[in-house]
This record gives structure tokens, C-alpha cells and sequence, in this order.
């Protein structure tokens, strides 16, 4: 997933795996220590999103958002609302309709970026955020997304007018 901080603790985390390994003369103990450590399951806490969801569902409904919550999430978050990064927020967690997240978005979003905390995912969004200037294809992506994400059906081809806006 091109995560730097990943790979660095990847990294330091095989170099002592195997310099450990080597000195015991082990090298099964190292490979079964870096099929644990490698993957990200042992820092994931899928019971963290769950709490994380009840802190921002809609008290009255909660299988999603109210635009309050959203907005407390998005605070929360530090992110502006009108900032690219709250729309690569709703491109992640692959958001349907504006002003809101879904339950299932929200935990399958959460579980694909491999973030049970709000500062993971802050931090991934960010990062996701940086490399869309000069990824061409998550641009891209991101473009598509934007254009259906903006439509107010899938029906039409083009956005809504704003009333009130002039054309130049």
C-alpha cells in the first residue's frame, strides 16, 4: 500500500528477526515471527471500529450518519469540510450519498484502510490525500468518484446546476 511508516517498522522488525535468528541458528523461528508481524492483523482492532461507529451514529437511527455526526466526525478528524481531504474520506469509505456514511461503509472503509482509530485513519487519509498530486491513476479514481459521488441520480450524465451561479 506504499505506507513508509509500514515498511520502516516492516523493515527493523525482520532485521532483528533475523539477526536473532542467525545468532540462534533458528531460521523457522524467523519466519514464522515475520508472517505475524508482517501482516497488520495484530495491530487491527475490528471491536475499535464497532465503538468508534457508536460514537458518531445517528442516535435515531443508527445504520448511519446524521449530517451532525458527520460533521463531528469530520472535527474530530481535523478535517474542513470543504477540504479534498473530507472527499477522499467519503472515496474510501466508498460513501453513496453526501451528508452521510452508512454503518457497512463505514466498517468496510475502516477495514480496507486497516484503521480502528481516528488517528489512523487521519493519518491514511492524509497520506492518500499527498499521493493523489502525483498519482495519476488514484486521481483519476478519485475524479470518477467525485463526479458520480456529486450527481443527484445515476440517471443523469451531468451535475445539477447550482441556482444562483453564473456561467462566466
Amino acid at each position: 500500500d506504499w505506507d513508509l511508516q509500514r515498511a520502516i517498522n516492516s523493515h527493523y522488525e525482520n532485521s532483528n528477526l533475523q539477526d536473532h535468528s542467525t545468532s540462534t541458528g533458528s531460521r523457522s523461528n524467523y519466519s514464522s515471527q515475520t508472517s505475524v508481524s508482517g501482516s497488520n492483523s495484530g495491530r487491527f482492532d475490528r471491536k475499535k471500529i464497532e465503538q468508534l461507529w457508536s460514537n458518531y451514529c445517528d442516535p435515531h437511527d443508527q445504520s448511519k450518519t446524521s449530517i451532525e455526526q458527520l460533521i463531528c466526525l469530520l472535527k474530530d478528524l481535523n478535517f474542513d469540510p470543504v477540504d479534498r481531504e473530507t472527499l477522499v474520506l467519503c472515496w474510501k469509505l466508498n460513501c453513496e450519498t453526501q451528508g452521510e456514511i452508512k454503518k457497512q461503509e463505514f466498517l468496510n472503509g475502516m477495514n480496507e484502510l486497516q484503521c480502528d482509530t481516528l488517528d489512523k485513519l487521519r493519518e491514511k487519509i492524509r497520506q492518500i490525500n499527498r499521493e493523489i498530486d502525483y498519482d495519476n491513476e488514484k486521481f483519476k479514481q478519485l475524479y470518477l468518484y467525485t463526479f458520480n459521488f456529486g450527481r443527484s441520480s445515476t440517471q443523469k450524465k451531468n451535475l445539477d446546476r447550482i441556482p444562483g451561479i453564473q456561467r462566466p
